[in-house]
């Protein structure tokens, strides 16, 4: 991440009424006696590799809750989701939060969040992996060799130069745009409870995935772009397509107005002929400009229309949440309007009727379907159909147990939740804390 982006990052959650979007987090399910002070001292080392997290020590960052009584469990929920969304001080606090929830002496859960000024996607995994390395030498009676002082949000140097290279690129394509360029949507009238169904698939099937998707010569994302899009229309017959991710980081769509800031990550569409590498590259390189949010949606609708049109235009689905929306022709925008608790009107929030997300990480992956309740009993059967294609796509049969990972001596990591009840972030535990 460049200063630029950082500050503009800064500048940003100034004029955020709920800043928390910014944050980046992550939920890791622990099995195994957990040496709870030998995880203090790990961010006490976290604390000095990574200054610019604002931490004079892990007492700063880290706390510990204890839910071994069953009946505190229900509010486990609660108190992940109050990490997840904390509101940093940005000039006092630190800017690393961390609870570990203690279910009994072999169950445990670590949650972490983080401002995404002073992390990014590129650079969690290495404080992930310091945390555990540092956790795993403290067990062992080890002293902890400190990492050389690093900025996390320069983790990805070889990124940079691949962006710096693709925006050099972009800026002779930015001067035949309109800067004020803007999208043909319309408002529905109220909104409706939404319903959302979960699958969770283990990281054998989505290397298995990615293995068909190579054969096939389209990444794994457009071939589950495809299959979902597909068993939609079966089932629906909508025609509705809906794209493009946000980083205002994986809250739920009635959190994200419509006009945030950012507009990171991958573009999809159903055809052939579309040229992944160039669509991609090109949203890329608008994210890493921080460009305003209608003109980085006016550069992703060019760079598809330049490769073809969309025929027939297909319900399609965020890897995220389904913040973007682009007014294609003879393709329908939906919309839902929110309100906060006060019944205050707060902005628009662009949402398609369906949304279909898709998580993934080293430790497994989950595919999310959100439909009006009034849709939930279709809902229902058309997880199951875009489950049962997905397994006959990857060809992988979907282990019924979750796979476990060595995190340290006795402690092993699960990519499944720990306890009932637990919300979609609870249940997916980011392995990349755990992975080399």
């Amino acid at each position: 991440m460049s200063t630029d982006a950082r500050d503009r990052l800064r500048e940003i959650h100034a004029e955020l009424a709920d800043p928390s979007v910014l944050n980046l987090s992550y939920t890791l399910g622990l099995e195994g006696p957990l040496d709870v002070d030998a995880l203090a001292w790990a961010f006490d080392r976290i604390a000095e590799t990574f200054p610019s997290l604002g931490a004079a020590d892990g007492a700063d960052m880290f706390g510990l809750h204890d839910f071994s009584d069953p009946n505190t469990q229900g509010q486990l929920t609660g108190v992940i989701d109050q990490v997840r969304r904390h509101r940093f001080d940005i000039d006092t606090d630190p800017l690393l939060l961390a609870r570990c929830l203690t279910l009994g002496p072999s169950r445990h859960i670590l949650v972490i969040a983080i401002h995404h000024s002073a992390a990014d996607g590129w650079s969690l995994s290495a404080i992930a992996r310091a945390l555990g390395r540092y956790y795993a030498a403290l067990l062992n009676g080890q002293e902890a060799e400190i990492d050389t002082v690093l900025d996390p949000t320069d983790a990805a140097p070889a990124s940079e130069r691949r962006l710096a290279r693709e925006r050099d690129e972009l800026s002779k394509d930015l001067a035949g745009l309109d800067r004020n360029a803007s999208l043909t949507v319309a408002n529905s009238t109220g909104s409706e409870p939404l319903v959302r169904f979960t699958r969770s698939y283990s990281s054998s099937f989505a290397k298995a995935m990615e293995l068909a998707a190579k054969q096939a010569r389209v990444t794994a994302f457009a071939a589950i772009a495809g299959t979902v899009a597909r068993k939609v229309l079966e089932a629906l017959e909508r025609r509705e397509i809906l794209v493009g991710t946000t980083i205002l980081n994986r809250h739920s769509s009635s959190d994200l107005l419509v006009d945030a800031p950012l507009y990171q990550g991958s573009l999809f569409r159903i055809a052939q002929t579309y040229d992944w590498k160039d669509i991609g590259s090109r949203v890329a390189a608008a994210s890493g400009r921080m460009l305003p949010y209608a003109q980085q949606l006016e550069i992703a609708r060019a760079a598809m229309e330049s490769n073809g049109p969309v025929t027939p235009p297909l319900f399609v689905f965020a890897d995220t949440h389904p913040l973007s929306a682009l007014s294609l022709e003879d393709i329908t925008i939906r919309f839902l309007d929110a309100s906060d608790e006060d019944d205050q009107p707060l902005p628009a929030i662009r949402m398609a009727d369906i949304v279909f997300f898709w998580r993934s990480g080293p430790g497994g992956a989950t595919g999310n379907l959100i439909v009006p309740a009034s849709l939930g009993p279709v809902g229902k059967g058309l997880i199951d159909k875009i489950d049962e294609a997905l397994k006959t796509l990857a060809g992988d049969t979907i282990a019924e147990t979750p796979e476990v990972r060595p995190w340290a001596p006795g402690l092993v990591a699960r990519d499944a939740p720990l306890v009932d009840g637990l919300s979609p972030v609870g249940r997916l535990a980011l392995s990349s804390v755990y992975g080399e």
